[in-house]
């Protein structure tokens, strides 16, 4: 489900930086529908408890940016694909995606999310109380609905009886910023068919068992072709498009041929009116 929400256009879109922190059209991390109505009334007061003291911190200003929360390999990796993307003085242009294992005997690269390759200090406990393991998982999908944010459930110190779990979160700047400017994002003509699609069959059919389905979502992973040198260096990897001056099947550029010249084979004059002609470009 999560794969067919968007089409291979959408996710290279995905790989590409984002200059505008917006709110994510689907979590990181789904839930399966119904999830939260399954929860008791008591599960139901701590999730919104959690939420409300996630919101409160992502109210804040001094939330670390995407970059900063990374380990160490993952920093140069997300450096260097700015740079191969134009945008390493950009703005506010931060990455949804990574690829940090790389395998030159494949043709393919994969893509994670970017919270998969953040330090284990940058989440930090919300709320001293803990979430059962439903509740955790819908307050997780809540979360991952902001770029850069991610949510955890740990052990914490063990007492004499039983160990007491934590919910820790990952609040970034860009997360922050999406949540304050109340930004969304835009979903394509593409985006609202599918999901109008799975609301139906989710209507008619019932949800699918857990173990096959977990919810509408952002790509787990995504796979892209590996580039070829020569697209490397047109800058045309990625499934990019690079736009080039038409010739109407030459394949030289224009030229500065007389138009009464004899040259068969010489490239079209670049005075010549060819929408005049009838051809379009």
């Amino acid at each position: 489900m999560r794969t067919a929400l968007f089409s291979p256009e959408d996710k290279l879109t995905l790989l590409r930086p984002r200059s505008v922190p917006s709110k994510l059209l689907y979590p990181v991390k789904p839930c399966a529908p119904g999830d939260e109505e399954k929860l008791s009334a008591s599960a139901k007061a701590a999730l919104s408890a959690h939420i409300a003291a996630f919101e409160e911190r992502m109210g804040e200003n001094d939330a670390p940016g995407i970059r900063d929360m990374l380990i160490n390999e993952a920093k140069a990796v997300y450096d260097a694909e700015l740079t191969a993307c134009g945008e390493e003085s950009a703005e506010g242009a931060h990455l949804l995606y990574l690829h940090m294992k790389a395998d030159d005997t494949k043709d393919t690269e994969r893509f994670d999310p970017i919270v998969n390759f953040y330090a284990d200090h940058v989440y930090k406990v919300l709320d001293g109380s803990n979430l059962s393991a439903a509740a955790f998982k819908v307050f997780a999908a809540h979360v991952s609905t902001y770029p850069g944010c991610a949510a955890c459930q740990t052990s914490g110190s063990k007492s004499k009886s039983k160990s007491k779990a934590c919910v820790k979160v990952a609040v970034s700047q860009e997360g922050s910023i999406a949540f304050r400017m109340r930004r969304v994002w835009k979903p394509t003509p593409d985006q609202l068919a599918a999901k109008a699609f799975y609301d139906l069959r989710v209507e008619a059919c019932g949800v699918p068992p857990a173990s096959q389905h977990e919810g509408a979502g952002m790509p787990c992973a995504i796979t892209r072709r590996r580039p070829t040198a020569v697209e490397r260096a047109l800058g045309t990897e990625g499934g990019a498009r690079k736009e080039v001056e038409r010739n109407f099947g030459f394949q030289y550029p224009y030229d500065e041929t007389s138009s009464d010249s004899d040259n068969m084979f010489a490239p079209p004059p670049k005075h010549v009116d060819w929408e005049y002609r009838g051809y379009q470009q």
